[in-house]
């Protein structure tokens, strides 16, 4: 990079601060922890009943003054934590794809990732958190439609409900609301998958065109479209969308300086922004430098987490635990922070165990399916959904 470029942004770019660390950008550690624990504290509230559905959580504010302020900034925030998780997603995955360079061990690799875990969680939810809490007689319950639908997750066919189960909920019928990211999440490792074959991944130029042709249509389109609000959740489109761009910056890191000052303008930008359609497509280069420059940072290594990562866990078994909790305990109805305390308490054992029974064993048969032994002894950074 030109001098003067370096001097006006940065002297370090994300592969320096990478290479200074061994490689591997220890915020990410800290950024998917924090990010699973603000998800499940944010849908502590709609469970309990503090906000009728989760879409409250993010509901338009036009800041007129210091507490329209902070509610635009909290809005912002909220609206985030998703996008955040498919930015770290593209980054991380795609070190993967470059080190693999093989397609059939890359969906290998990610299926070992998602599919033993998401496949243990489902039935759990099925057999054992279903059975007890239905209403309904253990004939009726695994008879129903709704049962039999649900072992559809598995594959990304998502299905929200169980017979008979949480139908009267302040957020009701709904197991595991977490699941309506697996579609964007497949989709994602099929347009990874498409572009390591026709070699799209290994051209930085070419794809770096594609995308920017593709953003300037899309964002031509959204700021002609109707003026829309996002109030459940982000499009799948789009998250798929921040997964693209997570994989661009890893493509460009040794160009993209990290600058705090630039971090301040992104934040900004996004939280005036990430909340209308018109800024759909213009909003995700901000957060996704917002979250490279976190998961770069040099910050210390969390020793007691090293080869773990308890935060697909939590984001698999959080919110049907809630639901659970609140089942289990109707005092709590009311109250997200003992909400938050008590099936925060239980879904971080599940995940402890899930990690330790379930997902960490899968990844060790990485070793059979790898073209190159070497790379299975690399630190492969999982995604979460």
């Amino acid at each position: 990079m030109p001098a003067y470029f370096k001097s006006l942004l940065g002297s370090e770019t994300i592969q320096s601060v990478l290479d200074s660390q061994g490689g591997i950008g220890r915020g990410f550690d800290y950024l998917r922890i924090a990010l699973a624990v603000v998800i499940f504290q944010s849908h502590a509230g709609a469970v309990a009943g503090n906000v009728t559905a989760l879409g409250q959580l993010v509901q338009p504010t036009i800041a007129s003054g210091p507490n329209d302020l902070l509610a635009q900034v909290r809005t912002s925030f909220y609206l985030s934590l998703v996008p955040m998780f498919f930015a770290v997603s593209g980054f991380l995955v795609a070190g993967s794809a470059y080190r693999l360079r093989n397609v059939r061990s890359f969906l290998i690799f990610r299926a070992l990732r998602i599919f033993p875990a998401l496949t243990v969680e489902v039935v759990l939810s099925a057999f054992v958190l279903g059975s007890a809490f239905t209403v309904l007689s253990l004939d009726e319950y695994y008879s129903g439609r709704d049962f039999f639908l649900y072992f559809g997750n598995i594959l990304g066919f998502v299905h929200y409900r169980l017979p008979g189960v949480f139908n009267d909920h302040p957020y009701a019928s709904v197991v595991n609301a977490n699941l309506w990211t697996l579609p964007g999440e497949f989709y994602c490792y099929l347009l990874m998958s498409a572009a390591m074959i026709v070699g799209l991944l290994y051209s930085r130029r070419a794809l770096l065109i594609v995308v920017v042709c593709l953003t300037v249509l899309l964002i031509a389109f959204d700021i002609s479209s109707e003026v829309r609000i996002f109030k459940n959740h982000l499009d799948t489109s789009l998250i798929v969308y921040y997964f693209v761009l997570g994989v661009i910056f890893f493509q460009w890191r040794d160009i993209i300086c990290i600058n705090w000052y630039l971090v301040v303008v992104a934040v900004i930008a996004v939280v005036f922004s990430i909340r209308y359609s018109h800024y759909a497509h213009l909003t995700p280069l901000f957060l996704t430098y917002i979250t490279v420059a976190i998961g770069t940072a040099r910050l210390p290594e969390l020793t007691f987490m090293k080869d773990k990562d308890y935060s697909y866990g939590i984001y698999l078994y959080g919110f049907p635990i809630e639901q659970a909790s609140i089942a289990a305990f109707p005092w709590l109805k009311g109250h997200s922070w003992w909400t938050f305390g008590v099936a925060g308490t239980i879904t971080l054992i599940f995940a402890v165990a899930s990690w330790h029974a379930v997902e960490r064993p899968a990844l060790r048969m990485k070793r059979m399916f790898s073209v190159d032994r070497k790379i299975t002894r690399q630190i492969d950074r999982p995604s979460v959904g």
